[in-house]
C-alpha cells in the first residue's frame, strides 16, 4: 500500500476531549505501525488524517495540534467539514503555521452544497467545486481532497435538481465528473473555470454561522473569499431572502454599489427565484481573496439574507 487515512471526521467524539495525549499516542503509534510497512515494503508508506476544518473545533475536541507538529506524525493532514457540506472559510493560513511546511495540507470538499443548517441544500457542481477549489489553492492547500463524489454518481447536472429534496437516486454524469477531477486539482486550470463561491458553514462550530444574517435599514455585511484569478473576470453577486425584497435592495462590494438587475438566476440556490436576486458587479471591484459583501434595504423592512454567493460565469 502506499499509504492509510485515519478518518477522525467520521467521529470525533469516541475520544475524551479531556484526554488530548490518547490521540497524540495513537498517532504515534500509528505512525510506527506505518514507518514498519514501509520497511518491509521498501517504498515510502504516507500517514494522513481527515480532522474537521477549523482549529478551534479541533483543539476544542481534544486534538493535540501542538504534539502532532512536534513528533511529525502525520503526512498529509486533510481539513473539512463532517457532513454535510463543504465548510466555505477554512483558515488554510491558521493551518499552515500550526502544521508546518512539511506536511501536506489539503482542502476537503463535500458533497452538498448548503448555506447554513437548516437550509435546503443541493448537489455540488462543476462550477461550486471550481469556486471551493479556487479559494483553497489560493489560500495554501496544496491538494484538493474530494469526499463522497463517487465517480460518475455526483449529481453533477441540472437533471438532478427536478426533485430539489433529493432521494439520493443521483443522476449518472461521467463527463461532468471527469471535469472537476481534470480541472479543480490546479489553479492555472481552477481558476479559469466558471465559478460559484458560495458561503457556507462549519459544522461542530460554536460560533455563529455567517446565515441567516438580519437586513434592515443600516448596511449588513459579509466577507467571502473567492480565490485569486478574479482580474477582468465579470461577476454577480447572488443574494437570497426570507422574503422578496423591495426594488429599493442595495447590494456593494468592497463599498463599490452593484446593480441589481431584473433577469432572474438559473442555477439552484437555498431559495426560491423570487426570493434571489442578481446583482452585477462594477468592473474592477472584486479582488482576490478577501471580498465584503453588504447589504441594506432604504425603507428598514426587516428581513433577513438567506443565500449569498458570488458567482463568476
Amino acid at each position: 500500500m502506499d499509504g492509510l487515512e485515519l478518518d477522525f471526521t467520521r467521529f470525533p467524539f469516541f475520544f475524551n476531549t479531556q484526554q488530548p495525549e490518547m490521540l497524540t499516542e495513537l498517532m504515534v503509534e500509528a505512525r510506527k505501525r506505518v514507518d514498519a510497512a514501509a520497511a518491509r515494503r521498501g517504498h515510502p508508506v504516507r500517514l494522513g488524517v481527515r480532522i474537521l476544518s477549523r482549529p478551534r473545533i479541533v483543539r476544542r475536541l481534544g486534538f493535540d495540534l501542538a504534539a502532532w507538529r512536534e513528533t511529525r506524525v502525520a503526512d498529509v493532514v486533510t481539513v473539512t467539514n463532517f457532513w454535510p457540506c463543504t465548510d466555505s472559510d477554512m483558515p488554510m493560513e491558521e493551518w499552515r503555521e500550526l502544521l508546518g511546511d512539511e506536511v501536506e495540507l489539503d482542502a476537503g470538499l463535500e458533497i452538498f452544497v448548503k448555506a447554513s443548517k437548516d437550509a435546503r441544500q443541493f448537489l455540488e457542481t462543476p462550477e461550486t467545486c471550481a469556486g471551493f477549489a479556487s479559494q483553497y489553492l489560493h489560500r495554501g492547500a496544496d491538494r484538493i481532497y474530494l469526499f463522497n463524489h463517487f465517480f460518475g454518481y455526483c449529481g453533477m447536472n441540472a437533471r438532478a435538481f427536478e426533485n430539489i429534496d433529493l432521494d439520493y437516486s443521483f443522476t449518472y454524469d461521467e463527463p461532468n465528473m471527469k471535469r472537476v477531477l481534470l480541472e479543480c486539482g490546479r489553479k492555472e486550470t481552477a481558476y479559469r473555470q466558471p465559478r460559484r463561491h458560495v458561503v457556507s458553514y462549519a459544522t461542530f462550530d460554536e460560533a455563529p454561522s455567517p446565515l441567516p444574517m438580519p437586513v434592515d435599514g443600516s448596511w449588513r455585511e459579509l466577507r467571502l473569499n473567492v480565490g485569486g484569478g478574479t482580474a477582468g473576470r465579470e461577476a454577480f453577486v447572488v443574494c437570497g431572502f426570507e422574503q422578496a425584497p423591495p426594488e429599493s435592495l442595495a447590494v456593494q462590494v468592497n463599498g463599490r454599489p452593484c446593480a441589481v438587475l431584473a433577469d432572474s438566476f438559473d442555477r439552484p440556490c437555498g431559495v426560491d427565484a423570487e426570493m434571489a436576486r442578481l446583482c452585477r458587479l462594477p468592473e474592477g471591484a472584486l479582488q482576490d481573496g478577501f471580498n465584503t459583501i453588504s447589504f441594506r434595504l432604504p425603507d428598514g423592512t426587516p428581513n433577513r439574507l438567506l443565500w449569498c454567493e458570488i458567482f463568476l460565469p
